[in-house]
């Protein structure tokens, strides 16, 4: 066991949010084989100030689809990005994604980037989505905010899923 109190690991909100637009750097990786997360946000984070037409100051991590090939179970395509209000200029070496607006049951995270983050994701899907009256309906992401050191990988983020009652 993690050794994360139970009962606030999974503390839940629900939220309805406006579409998101975002530019970065997208990698692919394999379920559970995510250790390389944190150098995609050291290639992306120098590069932030490139990113133009930025909406406020959070970053966000969204996984979705991989970006090449047949849809694949085992993969997904992480992106380290800000938020924006247009995707008219996407610097090289960067994509542009679009969520939509959607419903979240959004869980926040006090656990910094480290061994219990992979159990807390686990808890999420694994758990607590497969017991809620809620399916999966998209991408979901992390958006990191001012309560968020990306220097240390400490401190409070949360995890947006985007959810469908179950019919």
């Amino acid at each position: 066991m993690s050794g994360i109190p139970q009962a606030e690991t999974l503390n839940v909100t629900f939220k309805q949010r406006a579409p998101l637009l975002a530019i970065g750097c997208a990698g692919e990786f394999a379920q559970g084989a995510t250790s390389d997360i944190g150098a995609l946000w050291g290639r992306f984070a120098p590069r932030i100030p490139e990113v133009r037409n930025q909406a406020g100051t959070a970053t966000y991590g969204i996984c979705c689809a991989p970006e090449q090939g047949p849809r694949d179970p085992d993969r997904f395509t992480y992106v380290a990005a800000v938020e924006v209000t247009s995707l008219d200029a996407i610097p090289q070496d960067m994509i542009g994604v679009t969520q939509p607006a959607h419903e979240y049951a959004v869980f926040a995270y006090d656990g910094g980037i480290g061994p219990n983050l992979p159990r807390m994701v686990q808890r999420i899907f694994g758990e607590w989505l497969p017991s809620s009256k809620f399916e999966l309906d998209g991408s979901d992401f992390e958006y990191y905010d001012d309560a968020f050191d990306p220097r240390t990988g400490t401190g409070t983020f949360y995890i947006y899923v985007p959810i469908k009652r179950k019919v």
